[in-house]
């Protein structure tokens, strides 16, 4: 990561340029194991001061990261919450399981978004952007990533190289916008014994919904029926 860093350091402060003043963050780095840089605050400001403290050595505990980010994450004030995860690597000291990881971001019922730098680890039908040109002999544990933005609604970003970082940063703030976007809708059926439903999504096209519950028909902007 360490060519990387000031790439990274760039797109995270896009980021937290980029998302409502009122928003509490917070920011982890980790190597071997995680590191808490800025606890939960309202001062982006001082998040954007701790972003100098990164620096590349050691192993990575992506698992370690994720279980300690999402139980931050579950301290905030607000309702609507989001994890986001940078990382060039696969993980290779956690203590926590990937297992473990993926009950926990289930449980917090939040999107994680994630942006993967290198190649990745597993081609297969998996919801990729992929961005970028070149090859690296590093990998990037893109299954992971990807069950969890399947399974909490988030979104992976692949870059094969970061290049000038002028993508990583496009990113980021994609990811941002995506979160001041990210809507929970509920409502009651005047007819409880009815568990089907049918949702109209319009003028939101490639909008990412994840539905819980009864079964739901939906119907995109070019009234194209599909299951979920």
């Amino acid at each position: 990561m360490d060519a990387k860093l000031a790439q990274a350091g760039a797109a995270i402060t896009q980021f937290v340029t980029q998302i409502e003043p009122r928003d509490d963050i917070f920011l982890y780095a980790f190597n071997s194991k995680p590191y808490l840089l800025q606890p939960l605050t309202f001062d982006h400001q001082l998040v954007l001061q701790r972003v100098s403290l990164l620096h590349a050595e050691g192993e990575s505990s992506i698992y370690d990261a994720l279980i300690h980010g999402i139980e931050t994450l579950q301290r905030g004030c607000h309702r609507k919450k989001a994890l986001f995860l940078i990382t060039d690597g696969m993980d290779n000291s956690s203590f926590h399981s990937k297992q473990k990881v993926m009950a926990a971001a289930h449980k917090l019922n939040s999107p994680i978004f994630s942006i993967g730098i290198g190649n990745a680890n597993y081609q297969g039908p998996l919801n990729l952007m992929v961005m970028g040109l070149g090859r690296q002999d590093d990998y990037v544990d893109t299954r992971t990533l990807s069950e969890l933005a399947q399974q909490t609604g988030g979104q992976i970003y692949l870059l094969r190289t970061v290049g000038n970082g002028d993508q990583l940063k496009k990113d980021a703030a994609a990811i941002a916008g995506a979160i001041g976007n990210h809507y929970t809708l509920g409502f009651v059926a005047n007819k409880p014994n009815i568990n089907s439903f049918r949702l109209e999504v319009r003028n939101h096209p490639g909008a990412i919904i994840k539905v819980e519950g009864a079964s739901i028909s939906i119907v995109n902007v070019a009234d194209t029926a599909r299951s979920k």
